[in-house]
């Protein structure tokens, strides 16, 4: 079980940034409430709601260590502050839209010291199959972090929903101010330090954006953040599509079948169909994605020097 006895010190803190969260928190709180492990965890929240998550939480899971802002806080501002309160040796994150498996805290514990890793993180699954916006824009943001099963593997990104630090790290390193595209360049980072490692069998369940409005806001926002975190990943990528703007609104062209070989060798056959199901409504994602790049891009040229 989780703990936040004052007796009992945890090997493992699990923060979570919540914003308008009260619709998923209950789910979250739970899967986390039941891991599977002899693991000592706590799990810290970092609330800036206004929806009455904190209430729930104060109520029903008095077991969390909760700090509510009356302010809105980014996602980045939210880890970072949770780091802040953690006591444990290793710091997990995870969000409210999220639901763990039952050996998460286990899996992503033991691959630490297997793999003498500085970050671990895992694989994310759809919950939200139904839906076909929910599903084209679970593979346009999580298509490189898709269970495929295996042994862990290293790697240079980790997903903030699903992801893991040494303590250590945080003396020099913190997350961006940002609430998309932090996690990118966190682990990114992090990869320069050290290993960080793909745990396959520790899955999470992410509950996707739903309705054709919001899955295209959303995915503009993500090529937006892309070009700020991108910028630093892969200058020379960047400098040349800000040479030549109108080339990102070809990208689609270059993601939708890059997608398409993860999910054939990563993801199993289900998994495979759905996508080739819904490829119409994941290319319509693709170039709102392209054209938020492509925004992203003019606005860094028009800044001043």
């Amino acid at each position: 079980m989780s703990t936040s006895d004052a007796e009992s010190i945890p090997q493992v803190s699990i923060i979570i940034p919540s914003y308008q969260s009260a619709r998923h928190i209950r789910k979250c709180l739970s899967a986390l409430e039941e891991q599977k492990t002899q693991v000592v965890y706590e799990v810290v929240l970092v609330d800036s709601s206004s929806d009455g998550t904190d209430g729930i939480v104060s109520s029903e899971f008095p077991w969390v260590r909760m700090t509510h802002f009356p302010d809105r806080k980014t996602t980045g501002q939210g880890r970072n502050l949770g780091i802040g309160l953690a006591r444990g040796r290793f710091i997990l994150f995870t969000d409210t839209d999220c639901v763990a498996c039952p050996e998460w805290v286990e899996r992503m514990y033991d691959a630490f010291d297997e793999y003498s890793a500085l970050g671990v993180g895992g694989p994310m699954a759809n919950s939200t199959p139904w839906s076909p916006t929910g599903t084209a824009g679970f593979y346009l943001e999580f298509f490189r972090f898709q269970a495929g099963g295996g042994e862990p593997f290293p790697v240079h990104f980790l997903v903030g929903g699903n992801s893991g630090f040494r303590r250590e790290i945080f003396q020099d390193t913190s997350y961006s101010d940002d609430s998309l595209g932090e996690d990118m360049l966190f682990s990114w980072r992090a990869s320069r330090k050290g290993t960080i490692m793909f745990v396959p069998n520790a899955e999470i369940l992410h509950s996707n954006r739903s309705g054709i409005r919001l899955f295209l806001t959303y995915q503009r926002k993500i090529g937006r953040a892309a070009v700020k975190y991108r910028s630093v990943v892969s200058p020379r990528a960047i400098g040349i599509f800000r040479l030549l703007p109108i080339a990102s609104m070809l990208l689609p062209f270059v993601i939708i079948p890059w997608i398409s070989a993860v999910t054939l060798v990563r993801a199993n056959l289900r998994d495979l169909i759905s996508f080739l199901l819904y490829w119409p409504v994941c290319f319509a994602g693709s170039f709102a994605w392209a054209w938020g790049f492509r925004e992203a891009l003019n606005r860094s040229e028009r800044k001043p020097a």
